[in-house]
């Protein structure tokens, strides 16, 4: 079992860290708190994300790029 960072978890994602701190208070992401921080598996988040549409960070700049 792979453990990630909240820094991990962003860029598996392809979102900000900023996301992920939301998610994680919204209780939208699965994570675990391990001596006052936040990480999650790696298993569990590709497997999150298969279930989840989310939206990337590339793809919100491809939209506002064809929006010019």
């Amino acid at each position: 079992m792979k453990f990630l960072n909240t820094e991990e978890a962003a860029n598996l994602l392809k979102v900000t860290k900023a996301t992920i701190y939301k998610w994680v208070h919204e209780k939208f992401i699965p994570h675990r708190k391990h001596g006052g921080k936040v990480i999650f598996t790696e298993q569990e988040l590709m497997d999150w994300s298969s279930q989840n549409s989310i939206v990337t960070n590339d793809e919100v700049a491809n939209a506002r790029k064809a929006k010019k």
